[in-house]
């Protein structure tokens, strides 16, 4: 197979003489033979560079990029020397599917051991790695999970002891009919380890969390022979009474003047006697 595309690549043809007895591989025919190279099942033309000798009747020729370029190659070649056949060689290319560059550098196919990371197509502070436990691992700045186990049995272990070793948040509310591993988990968690409630007034029943906050309530009831608990749900808000208003001050009445004091009128003065005469 040819990779698509791609400059430098040799095709291997092989000349019988079918004059000798027995038959066979020419050798010394490089010059009397020309090699032609067909694209997607086009007309043959003669190649760019010339057939070069290998040796025991084994020849080959050089390709150019663009005699490379097609999903099918196809590179025949014939001899002015009576007598010789040459095997052609024809297949599909790549087509760009696996990479032409060398195994573990740049741009070519990953080589994966406990140490080694592969970085193409992630940012710089990001990588894929193999660890020991033969996990694949995307690290990175937010993140740093194990995705695949390679291995079933070792790998697989290694997954358990990571989710038995990661701490679940609590939850906020009632998960969904459809919830996350961690909430289904979390769900049963609360109702097994913290306070339930059973209100026989407003005949609910209560999970609570670790605070002792309700987040999730069902209804309940019961008919003297079957008893009713209905699904959980969020509990209902409670509004807040209004504020009440104080009432308007009262404003104190105007202090009344005293009257002004009233003068004693002056004391009259006694006549004096008359003396009789």
């Amino acid at each position: 197979m040819l990779f698509k595309n791609v400059a430098g690549q040799t095709v291997p043809l092989f000349a019988r003489d079918t004059l000798a007895s027995p038959v066979e591989g020419k050798t010394g025919d490089a010059a009397n033979i020309t090699a032609y190279v067909s694209l997607d099942l086009g007309t043959p033309t003669a190649t760019t560079n010339a057939v070069v000798e290998v040796g025991g009747g084994w020849y080959g020729v050089q390709l150019t990029q663009a005699e490379t370029n097609a999903n099918t190659v196809i590179v025949t070649a014939v001899s002015s020397t009576s007598g010789i056949v040459i095997d052609g060689r024809g297949g599909l290319t790549s087509r760009g599917a696996i990479p032409s560059d060398a195994f573990g550098g740049s741009g070519g196919l990953p080589i994966y051991d406990n140490v080694e990371a592969v970085t193409t197509g992630l940012a710089t502070s990001e990588e894929v790695q193999i660890n020991t436990d033969h996990l694949i691992e995307i690290k990175g700045a937010n993140y740093d999970e194990e995705i695949y186990a390679l291995d079933q049995t070792v790998g697989l272990s290694s997954v358990v002891a990571g989710i038995t070793g990661e701490s679940l948040s609590e939850l906020a509310t009632v998960p969904t009919a459809t919830p996350t591993l961690a909430e289904a988990i979390m769900w049963l968690f609360h109702q097994a380890r913290n306070a339930m409630m059973d209100d026989d007034v407003s005949a609910v029943q209560q999970v609570t969390n670790d605070a002792g906050t309700v987040i999730g309530e069902a209804t309940r009831s019961t008919d003297g022979d079957v008893f009713t608990r209905g699904k959980f749900a969020a509990p209902p808000t409670t509004t807040a009474p209004p504020t009440t208003t104080a009432p308007p001050t009262t404003t104190a009445a105007p202090t009344t003047t005293a009257a002004p004091t009233t003068t004693a009128a002056p004391t009259t003065t006694a006549a004096p006697t008359t003396t009789t005469a």
